[in-house]
């Protein structure tokens, strides 16, 4: 039998249907089903091996993965008012179509609830993310997440299955990590630069300034709309497990508060090992950035690892198709890309060099020289790191990144929820109008406002037209 052509597979139909509306869980074949085994035969013997071995037992049925439970649990919302569907689970994977049924058969086996798939034969699932509209990718595979973060979606890098089985439960029960998590980086940077003393005092400062929301913040306030408003009757259960502690835990209680979020439970352990308070909850999934923390958890309970975004010239390099590579040293690759990371620079470095080792070790001089001279042509006119705007200090952070309005939007979703139906003329108008009033009640100023002149006086430059040029009689 010939293998089927590289290409995408739908399995079931997305027409008419509006995945805005609901909430899309994008997740692996590795992280749904135990596939361990099969991918060391992939490692080891490459696809044939792995092809082989799939077909040889299309019939045998896989074993749950570590994101089985979370996968199970989410589709049980869906049962909470009849006829009423609000989840959906789409199996995104690198497999190939012709090696996939086994999967595919698992999951009928099972009886989950998943009629969608996207499978890419081999190429990147990062593009394919978009188009389906997904809120949440869990993956086996570091690459992928990175990817995913990188172009916005929330996701995980799952780790292995645990090593006892959680007793079954009525609703879901997920933990999160806060900073860099459900909270953007700006106090973590400040730990980072200044140490534990200088974090409590800027988070004591900033106590009723809510955080900036990080990349799960949006996934948070979906999950938070199935609690339900009777305590003891709720179906999902949200935990923030953190390594807070005293000043800070209360900046994080009011930013989650504003943002109109319910923590069932909240541990601020202050250093402390977390995976003994992971281990009484039992949560379904377990989302943290830090590797030591998801390492210890990991034998305990469903863990999965947020990446950070890379941005810049990395972020670039990172999706670049290029699977030809270069000269005996990387150098000039580096002095192309540090100007445009700065700061950022130090850390993407080893990455930037293990992405040059990896796809540029073919290419002769003449022609790695090349690409490393269309490369610098292309970005020659790009801003360069803390360059851009002449903007340094706080406000260029504040306006790197879509935080500043993420709250008034959320607000402003939230007003607009409660209208059952939209009329013609300026309804939605009126409506969006009043819950950025709302949102603006709550508005403070932004870190680094005292800029804001300058920042006006610079963009002011670059909408000035060029002085015309005297014609020549």
């Amino acid at each position: 039998m010939h293998p089927l052509p590289r290409a995408i597979l739908y399995w079931g139909s997305l027409i008419a249907l509006d995945l805005s509306k609901y909430l899309v869980v994008g997740i692996s074949s590795r992280a749904l089903f135990d596939l361990e085994h099969e991918n060391e035969i992939y490692v080891s013997g490459g696809f044939p091996a792995f092809s082989n071995y799939q077909l040889s037992h299309e019939s045998d049925i896989l074993k749950p993965g570590a994101a089985f439970p979370l996968v199970e649990a989410l589709l049980k919302l869906n049962n909470i008012r009849p006829g009423e569907r609000r989840v959906k689970v789409i199996l995104m994977s690198r497999n190939h179509p012709d090696v996939a049924l086994r999967v595919l058969k698992s999951i009928e086996s099972y009886r989950l609830d998943v009629t969608r798939a996207a499978l890419t034969g081999g190429t990147r699932l990062a593009p394919y993310l978009e188009p389906f509209r997904v809120d949440l990718f869990l993956s086996a595979s570091d690459e992928d997440v990175q990817l995913a973060a990188n172009a916005g979606i929330p996701a995980g890098r799952i780790y292995d299955v645990p090593e006892k089985s959680a007793a079954a439960i009525d609703h879901i029960r997920i933990a999160f990590d806060g900073d860099c998590v459900l909270f953007s980086d700006e106090a973590q940077q400040v730990y980072d630069a200044h140490g534990l003393e200088a974090f409590r005092k800027h988070e004591k400062t900033n106590s009723q300034t809510a955080l900036p929301p990080g990349s799960f913040a949006k996934l948070l306030r979906t999950l938070s709309e199935f609690q339900g408003k009777d305590l003891n009757d709720s179906h999902v259960q949200i935990a923030l497990v953190t390594a807070r502690d005293s000043p800070a835990q209360e900046r994080a209680i009011r930013t989650l508060r504003a943002w109109g979020v319910r923590l069932d439970q909240a541990f601020f352990l202050g250093g402390l090992p977390k995976e003994g308070v992971l281990e009484v909850f039992q949560p379904h999934i377990f989302l943290d950035d830090q590797d030591k923390y998801c390492l210890a958890a990991a034998p305990k309970v469903p863990t999965a690892r947020v990446l950070t975004p890379i941005s810049g010239v990395a972020s670039a390099v990172e999706n670049l198709e290029i699977t030809i590579g270069a000269t005996e040293t990387a150098d000039g690759f580096m002095l192309i890309c540090k100007p445009y990371l700065k700061r950022q620079f130090r850390a993407a470095e080893p990455q930037l060099r293990e992405w040059y080792s990896e796809n540029m070790t073919i290419l002769n001089e003449e022609a790695a020289t090349s690409l490393q001279d269309e490369l610098a042509f292309s970005i020659r006119d790009t801003p360069k790191g803390d360059e851009r705007l002449q903007l340094k200090g706080w406000l260029r952070p504040t306006l790197a990144t879509t935080n500043p309005i993420e709250s008034a939007f959320s607000v402003v979703d939230r007003i607009c929820k409660r209208v059952k139906r939209w009329r013609r003329g300026d309804h939605r108008e009126r409506w969006v109008g009043a819950g950025l009033w709302l949102a603006e009640q709550n508005f403070r100023r932004v870190k680094g406002y005292k800029q804001l002149p300058k920042l006006l006086a610079e963009l002011a430059k670059l909408n000035t037209p060029p002085p015309a040029q005297a014609r020549v009689a």
